[in-house]
C-alpha cells in the first residue's frame, strides 16, 4: 500500500503507471471541474471533508484523471449510492465522448435515493441501471468496457467474483479501479483481502487527506 501526502505527489506515480508525462497528469488533475475542485494548488494539504457519499474529493480527482488520461468512453460504475463518484466519471466522459453506465441494486436507503446527487447536466451522459452488479456484467459483451469503478458491498466473495468478471468485460488496456481498499476497521469490509487473493498485480494507494484507498489494475 502506497501513501501519498497530496495529489501532487500521487501524480508522479500515475505518470509512471500510465506512461504519461507527469506534467500532463498534473494538468489533468487541475482540469477537474471547478465545482468539484477545492483548490487549484495540488501542493496544498487541505483539510478537506469527504464529499457527500463515501468518496473523498481527492479520490474523485484521481478517478477523473484516470478516465481522462485513458480517454475512456465506455465506463461502468458498480455501486451508485448517491452518485457522487458518478459525477467525476461523467465529467471525464463529457470531454472524452461516450457514456457512464452506473449500476446499483438498491433504490432507496432511508432518506437517500440512489443517484440523487448526479447533476442534471451529467445525467445526459449517465445511464442508471437497477440491477445486481454481477448479473449486469454477465450481460456485457467481452472486451466492451474501457474502465470499471467497483464500489459495491465490500464483502470478500462479492468483490472476488466481480474482479473475475471484470477481467473478461474490460478491453485490453482497460482499467479496473476498486474503492475502499484501505478500509480495514469496518466489520465485513474485506476488499483488501479480495484484491490480494485475486492474483492480479494491483497497485493500492491512498491520497491524503482521503483514507479509503484505491486499487488499480490495467488489463494487458
Amino acid at each position: 500500500m502506497r501513501h501519498f501526502t497530496s495529489l501532487y505527489d500521487c501524480a508522479g506515480f500515475l505518470s509512471l503507471y500510465l506512461s504519461k508525462p507527469v506534467a500532463l497528469v498534473r494538468a489533468t488533475m487541475l482540469d477537474c471541474p471547478t465545482h468539484y475542485r477545492l483548490s487549484g494548488n495540488l501542493r496544498l494539504r487541505l483539510n478537506q471533508v469527504p464529499a457527500e457519499g463515501s468518496l473523498s474529493h481527492v479520490d474523485g480527482v484521481v478517478l477523473y484523471t484516470l478516465a481522462r488520461l485513458l480517454q475512456a468512453q465506455n465506463i461502468v460504475e458498480l455501486g451508485t449510492f448517491r452518485g457522487h463518484s458518478t459525477n467525476y466519471l461523467a465529467e471525464a466522459v463529457w470531454k472524452n465522448g461516450g457514456r457512464v453506465d452506473t449500476v446499483d441494486l438498491v433504490r432507496y436507503w432511508g432518506k437517500v435515493w440512489r443517484g440523487h446527487a448526479i447533476t442534471l447536466a451529467n445525467r445526459q451522459v449517465v445511464r442508471q441501471h437497477k440491477a445486481d452488479a454481477y448479473e449486469y456484467l454477465l450481460r456485457r459483451p467481452q472486451g466492451s468496457v474501457d474502465m470499471i469503478f467497483e464500489d459495491t458491498s465490500h464483502d470478500y466473495y462479492n468483490t472476488r467474483g466481480l474482479i473475475d468478471l471484470t477481467k473478461i468485460v474490460l478491453k485490453p488496456g482497460g482499467l479496473l479501479v476498486i474503492h475502499d481498499v484501505a478500509v480495514d476497521k469496518v466489520p465485513g469490509c474485506r476488499v483488501q483481502e479480495a484484491v490480494d487473493d485475486s492474483g492480479l498485480p494491483f497497485e493500492c494507494f491512498t491520497v491524503w487527506p482521503g483514507n479509503q484507498g484505491l486499487a488499480v489494475w490495467r488489463k494487458p
